[in-house]
């Protein structure tokens, strides 16, 4: 394993798409000592995180409550754009066995870099206000038992894009854009132009582009000492609603995602300095995933509603058995097998206006 560095890091930032994340390291993570790294495996995680990580993974560890008591509170504001951030922590224990800590993050940005003509609010994209927190708790339970649990929740609102078209030629002329490379936009939404009862939510009249993410996970670790070993049960549950709304000329799309997954491991490893060493451990976890999309295709013509409902379980097992030859060679062997099911049930239908 090549670690890249072994800096603290607190990371407190919005999810811009499902399955994706935009991360912000906070400057004054930096200069606090702390347990946890970023870090880069080339090889080897694929025995841990199975398939997802065949070609190598980056694993992000954020801070966890501390021994003694620290806070911080960073204020930004950006004045071209009017943008304003606030991150705060505070750390620290409430027992000699029980530490607590807490961080937030709010942005609002009022002004984005794009001007859309169109408005009638005259507003500049994009416009976005995140909310974050994470709270997270130690406590050692006894002299061999440890527990550790998080709550993560975040909502992020986007509105307007930060895009424009160029050099688009005959689409120009249907009304999309001014097809000028000049930090201008001239697309809008009509509601007139749209059916009502078609949509879950629609824009402001003016406005083209809109997104809300919310999100939640709460994850319990509790490792137990059993003489040579370590058994370790990490339990979590995670959940997301994704939804847009975005229109381009006449046509318009309306998502709504909700999605949901339980997982639980099991591990069991040696420890202590031994020439050998092993772990073990399984996995299994469930999930449900709920797409819904209406696109309206030309104003009042033709409206396409679709439905899909996707449902997927999977156990794993693995294991990994270390040798250490002498100082500087070491020999490992291990391996992992994944079973996974999967359905999808999709249902489409199209109508005229």
């Amino acid at each position: 394993m090549s670690v890249v560095s072994a800096v603290p890091v607190e990371i407190l930032a919005p999810k811009a798409r499902p399955h994706s994340i935009s991360m912000e390291f906070i400057s004054d993570a930096f200069a606090r000592p702390a347990r946890h790294s970023l870090m880069c495996s080339a090889w080897k995680l694929s025995t841990y995180l199975g398939k997802n990580a065949s070609a190598g993974a980056f694993a992000v560890t954020t801070r966890r409550p501390t021994d003694e008591f620290e806070a911080y509170v960073d204020l930004t504001n950006e004045f071209e754009a009017d943008e304003l951030a606030v991150t705060a922590a505070v750390s620290g224990p409430l027992s000699d066995s029980f530490r607590v800590r807490a961080a937030g993050k709010w942005r609002d940005l009022k002004e984005g870099w794009v001007s859309n003509f169109d408005s009638p609010t005259g507003n500049k994209s994009p416009r976005q206000e995140d909310t974050i927190l994470r709270l997270s708790a130690e406590w050692d339970i006894t002299d061999n038992v440890d527990a550790y649990v998080k709550y993560e929740t975040m909502d992020n609102l986007w509105n307007g894009r930060n895009i424009e078209n160029y050099d688009c030629g005959p689409a120009a002329n249907v009304g999309i854009d001014d097809c000028l490379l000049n930090y201008t936009r001239t697309v809008v939404f009509d509601i007139a132009q749209h059916p009502t009862g078609v949509w879950d939510r629609t824009l402001a009249q003016g406005e083209d582009y809109m997104n809300e993410f919310e999100y939640d996970n709460v994850t319990a670790v509790l490792t137990w000492s059993i003489g040579d070993m370590l058994l370790t049960s990490t339990s979590a549950k995670y959940e997301f609603d994704n939804f847009f709304f975005n229109r381009a000329g006449p046509a318009a799309v309306n998502y709504n995602q909700h999605f949901e997954q339980t997982s639980q491991e099991l591990r069991l490893q040696s420890t202590g300095d031994q020439d050998v060493s092993w772990l073990v451990g399984a996995y299994y976890d469930t999930n449900d995933n709920v797409n819904s999309t209406a696109i309206n295709l030309s104003g009042n013509g033709v409206v396409i509603l679709q439905d899909n409902d996707e449902q997927a379980d999977a156990w794993d097992v693995f294991g990994e058995v270390d040798f250490r030859i002498n100082d500087q060679w070491q020999a490992t062997v291990g391996g992992r097998y994944t079973d996974y099911e999967k359905e999808n049930v999709n249902d489409r239908e199209q109508w005229l206006g």
